[in-house]
């Protein structure tokens, strides 16, 4: 039986799945290949054409690439700082696709991808990231007055043209509750490089130690880390000096703050692109996410649960998880967060806490329950 065809559209391809972003967009594309033939359309990005093609197994997904095009104009309004850009050869182009395959739908990952999409086709959006939430939290973290003027004049000079494409899409995807959505589909984010990969396996571990997981190349995440090293570890080098924590990162960062602060912690160590990230996990007992900024949801507090760790991290880092059990702890100043990391290093029952975690969220996370909502939401709406 023939699969009713799809396209699919971004500007990067699923691999490598080596961060939380390329992770989702190719557990989009395993999801909708259950239902659908897919065509791939990759925007300005030909080394993850290529990428694509080598990793490519199913015979009935094809991937295909298009550059915008380049212009003083376009260079000038990316200096201003407009970010939805149209582009007419790219649209044209998805028009003729259109009609050479009678496409059910257009699949967009994310936003941006959106204004490239002639008005009358159905649209399914995998918004993510929504544009208004990320700048506003820039906004509110913004160190110098010249950045939050930068960002003020970034988010008032696309704020219409974001709602304008928000008004095309006829179904978006959130990771979490978003205001000013209408008729959404919430399908949270999920640790996809575990769950599609290898079987998730639990091993207990007590001793005090800390593990922090998530790309330091991410502003908001290298800003988390500093907050923490500079207000929180201290504190908990009195109760257990020399404790050992580890920064693991998908890519390295060369920053000078970052690198001075671990010069004076040697306790301190950075992984990058680590093979096998569940053995990371068996070797610490905590995981730490303090973020305070960003938007989507926090993809390293779901990892950490179906690792069975418990976790501390900030009101904004539990955006798009559901609490249970007491497994993530909250706290957004330094002392809250001192004492939420010293009662789980403490514990007399630590163990049994992490397998309770671990059981309870391998039942709740999987890939499986996660792709029929997807596509059961989708024949719906067909």
């Amino acid at each position: 039986m023939n699969k009713i065809p799809i396209l699919y559209i971004s500007q990067s391809g699923p691999y490598p799945p080596n961060d939380g972003k390329k992770q989702r967009s190719l557990a989009l594309l395993k999801a909708l290949e259950q239902n659908y033939q897919v065509d791939y359309l990759i925007i300005d990005h030909d080394s993850d054409y290529h990428i694509a093609l080598q990793n490519n197994k199913n015979p009935n997904t094809r991937f295909l690439k298009i550059h915008t095009t380049k212009s003083l104009l376009k260079t000038l309004f990316k200096k201003i700082g407009l970010i939805f850009l149209q582009d007419k050869g790219v649209r044209q182009y998805i028009h003729q696709l259109y009609l050479e395959n009678n496409y059910q739908f257009v699949f967009s990952r994310y936003i941006h991808p959106v204004c490239f999409i002639p008005a009358d086709l159905k649209i399914i959006a995998d918004i993510d990231d929504d544009f208004l939430e990320l700048y506003r939290s820039r906004i509110s973290q913004a160190q110098s007055a010249y950045r939050i003027f930068r960002l003020v004049q970034i988010l008032f000079l696309n704020k219409c043209s974001y709602q304008k494409l928000k008004a095309k899409v006829d179904l978006p995807i959130l990771v979490k509750k978003e205001k000013g959505f209408l008729n959404y589909l919430m399908l949270p984010n999920l640790p996809f490089q575990l769950l599609l990969n290898s079987s998730i396996q639990f091993v207990p571990f007590t001793n005090p130690s800390l593990l922090f997981v998530g790309k330091l190349t991410y502003e908001p995440n290298l800003h988390g880390i500093q907050w923490f090293i500079k207000n929180v570890y201290p504190s908990l080098l009195e109760k257990f000096p020399n404790l050992p924590m580890t920064l693991v990162s998908p890519i390295d960062i060369q920053d000078q703050e970052l690198e001075q602060m671990m010069n004076n912690h040697p306790a301190i160590k950075k992984l990058v692109d680590v093979p096998n990230i569940q053995s990371t996990y068996h070797t610490h007992s905590v995981v730490i996410a303090p973020i305070f900024q960003g938007a989507g949801s926090n993809l390293k507090v779901i990892e950490a649960l179906l690792m069975g760790r418990p976790v501390v991290t900030t009101s904004f880092g539990t955006k798009g998880v559901e609490i249970e059990i007491d497994a993530i702890k909250v706290a957004n100043e330094t002392k809250t967060f001192s004492a939420a990391l010293l009662d789980l290093l403490q514990s007399n029952n630590l163990s049994e806490f992490q397998k309770l975690i671990f059981e309870n969220s391998k039942k709740k996370y999987t890939f499986e329950n996660w792709t029929l909502v997807l596509n059961s939401e989708l024949t719906k709406i067909l």
